[in-house]
């Protein structure tokens, strides 16, 4: 059964898998509550790069699944260096100005789409399919974000008979 979905185009594939199946295992509780992330490319004819994750499941336990860290377990150096975290790190994840030394490593309180986010390459977006709408992340050219939500309803209504005709051909 699938949960929901990410399509977002990773800076290093590998990596941004290594990365995320990590978090949604040790921080998540995935493994425990009977959910994972599978990861495939998207169809030949959309844009070059993106992969699409989607989070799988036989039998969730509902009440244990979650896209947010809610454990105040440290990062640690296996995190950092094993599992790739360092990646977060370089792209200011962890960053703490009220800290002493400008870091605070933890995930508590940090959700998926951040981690897919900030794992994602500059001048691309993250997309997230929610029944009637999506969730839109805008990465630009410099990692600034834009977040937004849009209903899917309004979009195929709204878009032109032209486009649609053009589209099935």
């Amino acid at each position: 059964m699938e949960l929901g979905n990410f399509v977002f185009k990773p800076k290093n594939r590998e990596l941004a898998v290594k990365v995320i199946s990590h978090f949604c295992n040790k921080f998540l509780g995935w493994e425990d509550c009977g959910a994972w992330a599978a990861f495939s490319p998207v169809d030949k004819d959309e844009p070059e790069g993106y992969i699409k994750m989607t989070i799988e499941s036989e039998s969730v336990d509902a009440e244990r699944f979650t896209e947010c860290c809610f454990t105040d377990e440290p990062v640690d150096a296996e995190d950092l260096t094993e599992h790739m975290f360092v990646l977060l790190d370089e792209e200011g994840f962890f960053d703490c100005p009220d800290e002493e030394d400008g870091k605070l490593y933890s995930l508590e309180d940090r959700e998926l789409s951040e981690v897919v986010t900030a794992l994602s390459q500059n001048s691309s977006r993250v997309i997230s399919f929610w029944s009637t709408h999506v969730f839109l992340t805008d990465k630009d050219e410099k990692g600034n974000q834009r977040h937004r939500r849009e209903s899917l309803i309004n979009y195929v209504l709204n878009a032109s008979f032209e486009d649609k005709v053009n589209k099935a051909a």
